[in-house]
């Protein structure tokens, strides 16, 4: 008997997992490993590569992706260089990379439909303008720094099927293993962002359901933190290790539950305060975006740089700078 069963996501009956005299576990190739399963796969399709390509930022994005996940990205690449009558390069295995880790997107869903698509830019600035300001305060102005720490790839008000997204930040998978108390907060408060952001330019009542994977996520981080960590309460306890449901909400206890909305509300707040700030220019980015579709992490930050630079220019001149 042979399989492939995931352990870590579903627990196979006792009497089942004995019929396996072995067990074998395999990780995740690192960087050099995914470099060269890369080029293996690459070497297959000798002379409808180009030469000399640089595979540096492939290999960064694909962290956490299996060796099929590779073997797919460069199968998909070959069939779009196909299609278009060219060889393989860089740019062709990047859109590939987004095909497989993204998924098919369109802009036909949101083509002609203006309050949409401002509300989807206005929604993903919220989600990478969160992010933006803690790797600002971690580069501690290094622009370069920011664009090497940031996970984000691109922002694109393209329609997403594979979850029912009308827009998507792409971004690559974060190097670390272990999440801090502190980690788990700014990804909560990143989830948040979008909504924040609804709220602050609509208003609650104009708040929209394009949130609800995020708040699908974030209340499950805050389950994972509270109710399986003991976050934010003096006892160190799992108590859903008890409960056969999982995270059903039928087993979450009062205190878990009182403690995940007092968490949420606060951190909800504290989005909400940091992207208040931040609606200038969230209002500049949105409309930058509605013009080109889809915006790179480096030509966001170029846009927000000249942003920057313009508003404190005007303030200089008009002596609203402060010195000292």
């Amino acid at each position: 008997v042979a399989s492939n069963f995931n352990s870590e996501q579903l627990q196979m009956d006792e009497a089942m997992l004995r019929r396996f005299q072995m067990k074998v576990d395999f990780r995740m190739p690192n960087r050099e490993e995914r470099l060269g399963i890369i080029n293996h796969y690459l070497g297959q399709r000798a002379g409808k590569v180009l030469q000399g390509m640089d595979l540096r930022h492939l290999v960064e994005i694909t962290e956490g992706r299996s060796p099929a996940d590779l073997e797919t990205i460069v199968n998909q690449a070959g069939i779009t260089a196909v299609q278009a009558g060219d060889m393989i390069g860089a740019e062709t295995l990047m859109q590939a990379a987004e095909r497989v880790m993204v998924g098919n997107t369109n802009t036909n869903t949101t083509k002609e439909r203006e309050r949409d698509r401002r509300i989807i830019a206005i929604h993903e600035w919220g989600h990478f303008l969160v992010d933006l300001e803690l790797e600002r305060k971690r580069a501690g102005g290094d622009w370069d720094k920011v664009q090497a720490e940031m996970k984000t790839i691109k922002i694109s008000l393209k329609a997403n099927p594979r979850n029912n997204a009308l827009g998507f930040v792409f971004h690559k998978q974060g190097a670390n293993l272990l999440k801090t108390k502190a980690d788990i907060e700014h990804d909560v408060r990143v989830l948040l962002g979008g909504m924040a952001n609804e709220e602050l330019f609509f208003g609650e009542e104009g708040t929209t359901n394009g949130a609800h994977n995020d708040i699908t996520r974030v209340t499950r981080l805050l389950h994972h933190a509270v109710g399986e960590m003991g976050m934010y309460r003096k006892t160190r306890l799992n108590f859903g290790a008890l409960a056969e449901g999982g995270q059903g909400g039928k087993n979450i206890d009062e205190e878990t539950r009182s403690i995940m909305e007092a968490q949420s509300e606060r951190l909800y707040g504290e989005t909400k305060a940091l992207l208040a700030r931040l609606t200038p220019l969230t209002e500049h980015l949105a409309g930058k975006l509605m013009e080109a579709g889809e915006m790179s992490l480096q030509e966001a930050l170029q846009e927000i740089r000249s942003f920057e630079a313009a508003c404190y220019n005007f303030n200089s001149k008009v002596g609203l700078t402060h010195t000292g």
